[in-house]
């Protein structure tokens, strides 16, 4: 017999019989397959499934007389199953896999276990090998080898497992104004598949706490919170990690009355709230394009019209701005007859008033002896009561006005002017 050890045993049967005659046949047979062999004095037989098999040998001679019948035996020995299981586990707990290997046919005992957990490798004797602590989690892999007494084929399993480690704790929220909602969204996840978040636990810096995924806080004092989320495994209750954003609530700044804006009645004209909303609401639509955006056009055949504007900011404060128009019949230039620049914040300044004038020629001021004291071009322009940065003092002063309105029209206005202190 050859390779009996290997799983494959290969059985060469000769003939040794001593015989009166010749022999005229060969008989062979195994009895566990039912299977006769060729009729010669040498033949061999491949066995591939283990088990013990029966050979029976006999022989007839050229007379016709047969010979007692020869019985032996023969071993194929199988090869050993390695099996085991072995349950995911938690960061910072052992690994402990569950041996299940089986003997081979005909074998007694298993002579080794090797294990080979990724990380390290260790070799056992015993059906239950040691536990094993890793050193980082994730998705590992475990490979076993056994050997036994009566094979020299080893058979190996391989076995996967995650090591639970900690979730990773994320979530998004904006400043909020005091007063109003604040919804934070969760975006807290586990990368170690099939482990999930088991429980979330909030503390939004002002002494509440909340254990809803995805929860709603009002806030009812202004100022700066450190919001911390605590995420924890479902699979592990020990293992978790917090995350901590600094939080602004905000105070709405004071609403806003807008300078007047003068049109043309029935002209359309873009009127314009401040920036830093995230809505806006005209009040009332009389004459708008659009009372839902901050710079919708108007045009109105009243006199004068106020709008309320409702302004929702970026941290959801709700601002109540003022915007008053005034609508003259045609395009004009207005000049006032007086103003007070002494720096206590009202009529401070001169100004014409522009309606519907496309571009300005001159805005100037002259002395009582017509000596120009000031000059520009810019409907943007204020004039503050002085020549060359110093204060001119109170006296009658000329101004000349120029410019073309929007229908190419020039207009051309002049008066005097009251600069009181």
């Amino acid at each position: 017999t050859i390779g009996a050890c290997t799983g494959k045993l290969l059985t060469v049967l000769t003939d040794g019989s001593n015989n009166l005659f010749p022999v005229k046949n060969y008989y062979w047979y195994i009895v566990e397959v039912n299977t006769t062999l060729a009729d010669a004095a040498s033949v061999s037989n491949q066995f591939v499934n283990p088990g013990r098999y029966h050979l029976q040998h006999s022989i007839i001679d050229t007379k016709g007389c047969a010979s007692d019948t020869v019985l032996n035996m023969v071993t194929n020995y199988g090869k050993p199953k390695a099996a085991f299981t072995v349950k995911d586990t938690c960061y910072t707990n052992q690994t402990i896999p569950i041996n299940y290997s089986l003997l081979g046919f005909g074998s007694t005992k298993m002579l080794n276990y090797k294990w080979d957990f990724g990380e390290a490798v260790i070799n056992n004797t015993n059906a239950f090998p040691n536990s094993y602590l890793y050193q980082s989690p994730g998705k590992k892999t475990i490979t076993l080898i056994v050997n036994s007494d009566s094979s020299c084929v080893s058979d190996t399993m391989v076995n996967t497992i995650m090591v639970y480690g900690k979730p990773q704790a994320a979530f998004v929220t904006q400043d909020s104004c005091a007063g109003f909602p604040v919804l934070f969204t969760n975006k807290s996840s586990s990368a170690y598949t099939p482990d999930s978040i088991g429980t979330y636990l909030w503390n939004f810096g002002d002494s509440s706490l909340s254990v809803l995924k995805n929860p709603q806080h009002i806030y009812t004092q202004y100022g700066s919170y450190k919001i911390r989320l605590t995420a924890t495994s479902a699979s592990c209750p020990f293992l978790f990690t917090d995350t901590i954003v600094n939080f602004g609530v905000m105070l709405p700044r004071e609403d806003k009355v807008y300078p007047i804006i003068h049109s043309v009645k029935m002209v359309p004209m873009q009127i314009s709230a401040m920036n830093g909303g995230r809505s806006y609401n005209w009040q009332p639509y009389t004459g708008l394009t659009n009372s839902q955006i901050k710079d919708p056009y108007f045009s109105i055949k009243q006199d004068k019209l106020t709008y309320l504007i409702r302004i929702v900011d970026s941290a959801g404060c709700v601002l109540n701005d003022k915007q008053e128009v005034w609508a003259f019949a045609k395009p004009d230039i207005y000049l006032a007859t007086a103003f007070s620049p002494n720096k206590d914040g009202i009529n401070d300044y001169y100004q014409p008033e522009y309606v519907d004038i496309k571009f300005l020629e001159y805005f100037r001021i002259s002395d009582k002896n017509n000596r120009q004291v000031y000059i520009t071009n810019s409907m943007k322009d204020k004039w503050d009561g002085s020549a060359n940065g110093l204060p001119l003092a109170s006296d009658t002063y000329i101004v000349s006005v120029s410019g073309v309105d929007i229908n190419g029209e020039k207009i051309i206005k002049q008066t005097l002017i009251l600069l009181v202190k």
